[in-house]
């Protein structure tokens, strides 16, 4: 699975022109908030030096997911300290770190401190969601209650309908974030 998550992955940073989609060598439910992983989540914000670095919430439903905010929130903090992680430079200027929209109403709901409208590169998210077969088209439906899907007899057409109709809600035609740092 992990060989398989890696290529979906390239296509994916193919499609958005990305030079380069880091993963941490972690299997699916396996990542902890640990000090070596703080460390490593530092070092990688260091090197992209992104402008922007945008996380799932902490309350979300998969636990790597919330590791991995656990661990972003940390590192946010712990970017700009010298003498943490001193092998590698800080940056000149501190990202803002954001959260995604998400649906989770407990513990607290989401807020959006800012929205960005991505209308003009939603068949390009979508085709970057296609890469993902593992997600969007095997365990995420059969987790929505689709427990007999099959995507092979699926059209092009279909595969879009599928992905706009239960994983591009309205909410997500607009990129929500809520500002942490």
């Amino acid at each position: 699975m992990a060989a398989h998550r890696y290529k979906e992955t390239q296509a994916s940073a193919k499609i958005a022109g990305l030079d380069e989609y880091q993963i941490l060598d972690k299997h699916d439910g396996y990542l902890k908030a640990s000090l070596e992983n703080r460390m490593a989540i530092v070092k990688i914000i260091r090197g992209f030096n992104p402008d922007v670095v945008i996380l799932h919430r902490n309350n979300d439903y998969h636990p790597d997911h919330r590791a991995t905010s656990q661990l972003i929130q940390d590192a946010s903090f712990l970017v700009m300290v010298p003498l943490y992680c001193p092998e590698i430079s800080i940056p000149e200027k501190w990202s803002t770190f954001a959260y995604n929209w998400d649906h989770f109403q407990n513990s607290t709901p989401f807020r959006a401190d800012a929205i960005i409208i991505i209308d003009d590169v939603i068949e390009q998210k979508m085709a970057m969601m296609n890469c993902h077969t593992s997600q969007f088209y095997e365990w995420l439906p059969w987790n929505k209650g689709y427990k007999d899907f099959d995507v092979k007899n699926m059209s092009k057409n279909e595969k879009r309908q599928w992905l706009l109709d239960n994983w591009i809600c309205r909410c997500q035609r607009q990129s929500h974030l809520s500002v942490i740092r």
